[in-house]
């Protein structure tokens, strides 16, 4: 509970969606829904992701008769909603019996590892299409987010995989494809179609994007981001800060 002295118990989610649109690379997206739906519901609180989540329900939420099986019907509700068609079917698992969590984490971890995998195997020069994000537009207008699987967004919340499948499960979400076009130095990662983008996206106030490059024209971020690099010219390196 909020507050002072909280209880603090295990708990795992576990949810099964079903439907004919569905692929395996959709997990970690809709994984990731999972936050969203849960802050929905006044009183509760979700933060951090994948087996570092911790969720904390007022006092209040529990006077008003807010229960788990509350918390598994708002999931099972929210993913039907935002995702219509898509997914079919939807089953929540709520486990709390510390000795299963504990089975059933090391099963996350394994999921979360053969994601990492996948992602990591993958480079720029094996797909047709990169993805853009305009997520932070209402706050940052002229901001250019690319996503590629070697370039994941600046917050550092969609990787490749994320952002097809968000744009092939809710295309309103705000990412779409972007073909890459002819190359024009892939050492620095340029590429015709997203300087286009680039240009596009900021009304003119950026004429190139390299993906690959910290010293010219690296992309920029909103201000949400995960981390920060910058150079150290005295160590011939570069140093990273967490946000």
């Amino acid at each position: 509970a909020m507050g002072a002295q909280p209880v603090h118990s295990d708990l795992g989610i576990i949810v099964h969606v079903a439907g004919a649109r569905i692929k395996p690379d959709y997990e970690h997206y809709l994984e990731r829904q999972i936050q969203d739906f849960v802050n929905y519901a006044a009183g509760v609180q979700h933060t951090g992701r994948q087996d570092r989540v911790s969720i904390r329900v007022s006092k209040a939420a529990v006077a008003k008769g807010f229960t788990l099986q509350s918390l598994g019907s708002l999931l099972c509700t929210r993913f039907h909603e935002h995702f219509g068609p898509s997914i079919e079917k939807v089953q929540v698992t709520l486990v709390t019996d510390p000795k299963l969590c504990a089975q059933r984490l090391d099963q996350a971890r394994a999921a979360y590892e053969a994601r990492r995998k996948r992602i990591e195997s993958l480079t720029d020069d094996q797909v047709d299409l990169f993805f853009v994000c305009t997520h932070c537009r209402t706050f940052a207008p002229h901001n250019v987010s690319i996503i590629t699987p070697e370039h994941i967004s600046p917050c550092g919340e969609c990787n490749w995989f994320d952002a097809r499948a968000s744009f092939e499960l809710d295309p309103a979400a705000g990412r779409r494809p972007l073909k890459p076009g002819r190359l024009i130095d892939i050492q620095k990662g340029i590429w015709e179609g997203t300087n286009q983008y680039a240009r596009a996206a900021s009304d003119g106030r950026t004429d190139q994007v390299a993906l690959y490059s910290l010293m010219e024209t690296p992309m920029g971020a909103c201000g949400d981001f995960e981390c920060m690099v910058m150079l150290i010219p005295e160590a011939n390196g570069v140093m990273v800060l967490s946000h």
